[in-house]
């Protein structure tokens, strides 16, 4: 759990009813800090979770970037797209878990790697220049229910 992470709990409490307000400025503060938002991978709105994610100890996360399986987490439908407002300061690279990010001096900004770009905008965030921007692409269709995404689950894990 991650210092601010923690100091948010002591003020609220684990378990405790929080607003739409308090939710999204605790959201906020988390992708602030470099945290990947994930939830359900279905469209049916009764989503039970949502998950805040480092590279570093998220099996999920891990299975994108240390163990080659592109398929362990769906992107979302957005990839991060440089503009030509870039000045090459590279906190965008330092910030991107997933390897998807490198600096080109030739066409002098960031370039951004589609496969490896999860779309979480982690790296949109701190971009002073605010040259970095969400790009929308469909790529990945979510499941249509819960039910859906576990019978496919169950599907591979006997396979496997």
């Amino acid at each position: 759990m991650t210092e601010a992470s923690a100091q948010y709990f002591e003020n609220v409490g684990l378990g405790e009813k929080v607003t739409a307000e308090q939710a999204k400025k605790y959201l906020d503060e988390m992708q602030d800090l470099g945290l990947v938002v994930t939830t359900d991978n279905y469209e049916d709105k009764s989503h039970t979770v949502i998950c805040l994610c480092c590279e570093c100890c998220c099996s999920q996360l891990r299975g994108r970037t240390r163990w080659e399986n592109p398929l362990a987490v769906s992107p979302s439908n957005f990839v991060a797209e440089a503009n030509e407002d870039c000045v090459l300061c590279g906190t965008c690279v330092d910030r991107c878990f997933f390897g998807a990010i490198s600096l080109d001096d030739e066409l002098e900004r960031a370039v951004v790697e589609a496969e490896k770009c999860m779309g979480c905008g982690v790296c949109t965030i701190t971009c002073d220049q605010e040259a970095l921007r969400l790009k929308r692409v469909e790529r990945s269709q979510p499941f249509p229910t819960p039910r859906d995404l576990y019978k496919k689950i169950a599907i591979e894990n006997r396979e496997g």
